[in-house]
């Protein structure tokens, strides 16, 4: 797995990812409060792309759904506190009682429909960092001790992040739009998922990327 990749596994957790940024206004009386206090789990992950070419469309789109931590997110539990403070829990080992969930803890803002992680305090990756300890060195491209140990600063490096909320029902449901764009306008990236999806007759320097979004509802924790 790439860094960056494992980076999109966390950001997307907490819902923490780059590329939205909402226009502010100076006058306090303009600013709505409304409360995402809760616990939620999400229910669904769409993929959204908009490209100049078709194959590069379906590439992305393609190599975003299949990413294989997608699945157990669904399996995380994120809890906004009343206040500035939430938690992220993805127990990847559902039921089995040894086994310790990935916990992700900051703090956040909500106002004006705009969710905004401002800090990652710990991120504590229990029986995955475990798993991932006991792996040989270089098994996972980019994964080092130094990286695993240094997780938070790392986020914290890409602070704040900003995701656009919607259809928020009182303690039922939301939908947090989380922009991918600015990523996907890295013609590295484009050429490293081309690669990736076995397409080779775009040439990645003519994709004109327009869009790429990952659009996550979120339902009520039972």
């Amino acid at each position: 797995m790439r860094l960056r990749n494992l980076f999109i596994l966390f950001a997307v957790v907490g819902l923490l990812l780059p590329g939205f940024s909402s226009c502010s206004s100076d006058d306090d009386d303009d600013v709505i409060k409304k409360s995402i206090a809760g616990t939620w789990k999400i229910s669904t992950l769409e993929a959204g792309v908009e490209t100049n070419n078709e194959k590069a469309t379906a590439a992305i789109k393609k190599s975003i759904e299949e990413f294989q931590f997608l699945e157990f997110l669904k399996l995380a539990d994120l809890t906004f506190n009343e206040g500035d403070t939430f938690e992220a829990v993805l127990d990847m080992y559902p039921g089995e009682e040894d086994k310790s969930p990935v916990t992700l803890k900051g703090k956040y803002t909500f106002e004006n429909d705009v969710l905004s992680i401002n800090k990652i305090e710990s991120i504590d990756l229990g029986t995955l960092g475990e798993l991932i300890g006991s792996l040989p060195p270089g098994s996972i491209e980019g994964l080092t001790p130094e990286v695993i140990q240094n997780l938070p600063a790392l986020a914290n490096g890409f602070l704040p992040f900003k995701i656009i909320i919607s259809n928020l029902s009182e303690k039922q449901s939301f939908t947090g739009t989380v922009p991918l764009t600015d990523i996907y306008k890295d013609p590295a990236k484009i050429e490293s998922v081309l690669d990736e999806q076995k397409v080779t007759d775009v040439d990645p320097a003519t994709v004109e990327v327009k869009k790429v979004e990952v659009v996550v509802t979120c339902v009520a924790a039972k």
